[in-house]
């Protein structure tokens, strides 16, 4: 398999453990406004988590070498903490009318 199509085929696999964390996050967020800051860096640790022991779970790969360790893995958890959030900091908070 080419570097390019494993490269497609993992950022599937990323978008979808994305994309679950981070709709559950939204969806707290609308409940806790303050905790915002907090729980989108959350989402996406676990969302690294997940991708990585999901992948293993199933398929008895590890895509990325470095999450091999525990050391590598918890990494992978701080760079997905550091995209939720850079997430944060670009996309505005939407304050929700109060009934």
């Amino acid at each position: 398999m080419t570097s390019s199509v494993w490269l497609v085929r993992s950022c599937r696999w990323l978008r979808s453990a994305s994309c679950i964390t981070f709709l559950v996050t939204a969806m707290l967020v609308r409940r806790l406004p303050g905790w915002r800051r907090l729980l989108f860096p959350l989402a996406g640790a676990v969302a690294m988590v997940a991708l990585h022991l999901t992948l293993k779970a199933a398929f008895d790969i590890t895509p990325i070498a470095a999450a091999r360790s525990g050391t590598g893995l918890l990494l992978q958890a701080l760079a997905g903490a550091v995209g939720g959030y850079v997430l944060t900091l670009t996309k505005p908070g939407t304050p929700r009318a109060e009934k």
